[in-house]
């Protein structure tokens, strides 16, 4: 595909980007210097012990757009939720499972279908009984003020069997607080109504996300070649002891990988430059929150699209290449409007990192990386700054408590 210059924009100085679609060729690798694997934390808040994944989901508002992740552990034979959302309202929100795994934008009620409503699709909560006691009750979420939340719990209301039977399951942020069906009577003669005790009045279903499988979805079948793996398609997490501006907690989608090196993004390193600064056609396009990305140190004069193709349709004829699963790149020099109705979003990057032949196993030798699958939202999250801790949390076991490891040792 071909490049063009784009006008000069200081971003790392001054510089000229070129817009490209294909994955751009190896150039003299970062040299990432290997860290020392840390000691596992000892500070409180560490997430569970030798547990593994068992299902998740990805919630997104009735417009289709990203709101976050939901990962299920199974810790010592409890299950483990962990929840991190981002583009809500600030304040409390509502969250349960439900019975049904369909989110669906607009639908009737399964029971009443006079009744619709934005994931209405879903059903009621999971389980029987009155609210708060169905098993798919949950501990309400606290949005902060910059519209991103956090939570942990376990519980022994659902398994994997429950989770992932033949109804599937929901998971269901509410736009109001949940009352756990608390109505004292000095505030209503009986307590709460039966229209209380089905959800806590939690208000609108305002983000949902149906349990899946940990079928790792954005994980290309693995190719082996004189004993080694490739790992395109996964994404590398560094290790808190992993230093360097760019590097530093860094989380990279590895785009290409062989013996000739490898070469990915950067996915949680956004800088002050809006895209409209070099395309400005492609700003109203481009996921939150609208910046460039520094995808790597290399090649910092070229801008590279990175999409998400859930058209299994759409192809070179448009401008789009697909590297695996739902993941591509895009020719940026496309009319957005030819390109947008076959994709689901869109982020540009400047840059990128690359590694020479060995010099990726050598590092992952020294522990300097971990090796984690990716999710094809992981690249288009809102909020990049939660991405490091999110995807070393849904790993499960000792890696999770790296999660909590403060940025500074001395200050635990």
């Amino acid at each position: 595909m071909r490049r063009t210059a784009l006008t000069a924009v200081a971003l790392f100085g001054t510089l000229t980007l070129s817009a490209c679609g294909s994955t751009p060729a190896a150039e003299t690798p970062p040299q990432n210097q290997p860290a020392e694997q840390p000691a596992e934390p000892t500070g409180t808040g560490a997430v569970g012990g030798e547990g593994y994944a068992i299902a998740h989901g990805e919630l997104r508002n009735p417009a289709g757009e990203s709101r976050g992740t939901v990962e299920f552990v199974d810790v010592d034979g409890k299950t483990e939720i962990h929840v991190e959302a981002s583009g809500l309202e600030p304040g409390f929100n509502g969250l349960h499972l439900h019975a049904i795994g369909k989110c669906e934008p607009d639908s009737p009620d399964p029971k009443d279908a006079a009744k619709t409503g934005n994931f209405l699709s879903a059903g009621g909560h999971l389980g029987d009984g009155e609210h708060p006691d169905h098993a798919g009750d949950l501990p309400p979420l606290l949005v902060g003020t910059d519209g991103t939340a956090s939570l942990t719990v376990k519980t022994d209301r659902v398994d994997a069997d429950t989770l992932l039977d033949d109804d599937g399951t929901a998971v269901m942020v509410h736009g109001g607080d949940d009352n756990f069906a608390n109505i004292p009577d000095r505030y209503a003669s009986g307590g709460a109504d039966e229209e209380t005790k089905k959800a806590g009045d939690a208000g609108d279903r305002v983000a949902c996300g149906t349990v899946e499988a940990p079928e790792r979805p954005g994980r290309p079948t693995s190719r082996q070649n004189r004993g080694v793996t490739y790992l395109a398609g996964r994404l590398l997490v560094a290790t808190p002891a992993t230093g360097g501006e760019i590097f530093e907690r860094s989380v990279v989608l590895l785009l290409h990988h062989d013996d000739d090196g490898a070469h990915g993004l950067v996915l949680n390193k956004p800088i002050e430059a809006d895209v409209e600064a070099v395309l400005p056609s492609w700003q109203p396009h481009v996921v939150a929150p609208g910046r460039i990305f520094q995808g790597g140190p290399i090649g910092l004069d070229t801008a590279l699209g990175l999409v998400r193709l859930p058209d299994e349709n759409a192809g070179d004829d448009l401008g789009i290449k697909r590297l695996f699963a739902e993941i591509g790149v895009i020719d940026l020099d496309a009319p957005p409007e030819l390109v947008m109705p076959h994709i689901s979003a869109v982020r540009v990057f400047a840059g990128y990192s690359g590694w020479g032949p060995g010099q990726l196993e050598s590092e992952l030798d020294t522990g300097s990386w971990h090796v984690v699958d990716a999710r094809p939202g992981d690249a288009f999250i809102p909020v990049p700054e939660i991405l490091w801790k999110m995807v070393l949390r849904r790993a499960g076991g000792k890696i999770a408590w790296l999660a909590t490891y403060p940025a500074d040792p001395h200050l635990n």
